[in-house]
């Protein structure tokens, strides 16, 4: 299995071109690699920041400000509390995030817990370009997981065995320029799982405070001894 880290820049990498569209207007299209990952499907932050790129490669003059640039302008933010970083001990394997993380709790763990999480992230030294790409796929691992957590039994690894879940809407908000190579802290709040769905939210902070994206998610979740009760 190769580097995911290097695996995932290569993704980012698109090569674009002009063709023909349907009314017979130029069109720009891009192609791109795809993870090479044990997960039977693609995972939905590759697309995710493959989306950012294109877009990035398509207007290079603008920045990027949400998944639906950021002009001058006055600024104003609600102060936000950020705990001080989380050393060396709290550093945590999250699977298809190939670069370092950090939590308080951890995500693995079945036991009940309130709907929230943090995660500190950094990744190895990178041009601000991808920042946004990097971080839109980060913001799409665990917001399922944190929805979770007051479930005892449960946690985001279960997912293909004790439910199915996928992902129906995901949007992410960029406020300012920020990089990924310094720490970034993940804050993400899930307040509400019904009828087979989980919607959860969460803003990225950099370790001063500043607020430079936020993000949403609605997910379907289908657990296994509900449906084996109503089929039987």
């Amino acid at each position: 299995m190769p580097d995911l880290w290097i695996d995932l820049l290569g993704c980012l990498d698109l090569h674009g071109g002009t063709d023909e569209g349907f009314d017979g207007k130029d069109v720009t299209t891009f192609d791109g690699a795809s993870q090479q990952l044990q997960y039977h499907r693609v995972f939905g932050g590759q697309l995710l920041g493959q989306f950012v790129r294109a877009a990035q490669l398509t207007s290079p003059d603008k920045t990027v400000k949400s998944l639906h640039a950021v002009e001058d302008g006055p600024e104003h933010q609600e102060p936000e509390h950020v705990p001080a970083l989380l050393d060396e001990k709290h550093r945590a394997e999250l699977g298809l995030i190939p670069w370092e993380t950090r939590c308080a709790e951890d995500l693995n763990v079945i036991a009940a817990g309130p709907p929230r999480s943090e995660v500190w992230m950094r990744t190895p030294a990178v041009d601000i370009d991808p920042a946004p790409a990097l971080t839109a796929y980060a913001t799409d691992l665990t917001l399922i997981g944190t929805a979770l957590r007051p479930l005892e039994g449960f946690n985001h690894s279960g997912n293909g065995t004790l439910f199915t879940s996928a992902v129906t809407s995901h949007t992410v908000w960029f406020h300012r320029p920020f990089r990924t190579d310094h720490w970034l802290l993940l804050r993400q709040h899930s307040p509400v799982l019904a009828h087979g769905r989980c919607f959860g939210r969460g803003d990225v902070l950099t370790e001063d405070g500043t607020l430079v994206a936020s993000y949403a998610q609605e997910a379907l979740l289908s657990f296994r001894d509900c449906a084996e009760t109503d089929t039987a």
